[in-house]
């Protein structure tokens, strides 16, 4: 069980990185793009915020063409502000996410090799009350919450693999 989860799981981990990779194709070009957006923006602002040049444009184009100039560049420097935001936000939001999956991730194995170790411990107490009558199940319950520790690995790869298919998922519909 714990091997087919494991192979499952790597089997989607490497769909994951090879998907990763054409994400990252397409963020390096909304990243270029952004930054030619955010030059022509801070270009456009420092033009419209400069009243000598401002004073020149109107003598030679006009007022209406100043002003519809002066709307396209407030339109750009907003557009180019919210780009950033939204860019920023997924950023930290993806960040969080990842820092969260690997926290409960290596929570969880540590977990189970701490109880596993105690369960080792303690087992052949349990195996030697199990002799006295009062204690009888003893060995029982000490076989099931072996077991059952024992198959957190297989259920952490298990979850592991549809966490990442929901990643793919996800990276699909942005692509």
């Amino acid at each position: 069980m714990g091997s087919y989860t494991h192979d499952l799981y790597e089997a989607e981990a490497s769909q994951i990185s090879d998907r990763f990779e054409e994400v990252q194709q397409l963020i390096h070009v909304r990243d270029t793009m952004y930054t030619n957006l955010q030059a022509q923006a801070d270009v456009a602002h420092t033009g419209t915020s400069d009243p000598n040049l401002i004073e020149a444009t109107m003598e030679q184009t006009g007022v209406d063409e100043v002003t519809s100039m002066e709307k396209d560049a407030a339109k750009l420097w907003f557009t180019s502000l919210t780009a950033g935001v939204i860019v920023g936000i997924d950023k930290i939001i993806m960040l969080i996410a990842l820092v969260v999956f690997r926290i409960g991730w290596w929570a969880t194995i540590y977990c189970q090799q701490i109880l596993l170790g105690m369960l080792t411990i303690f087992g052949p107490i349990q195996w030697a009350f199990s002799i006295l009558p009062k204690w009888e199940g003893a060995w029982a319950k000490w076989l099931t919450r072996y077991l059952t520790v024992h198959f957190y690995g297989a259920m952490l790869y298990f979850v592991g693999f549809y966490v990442l298919l929901l990643f793919d998922i996800v990276l699909c519909i942005q692509i």
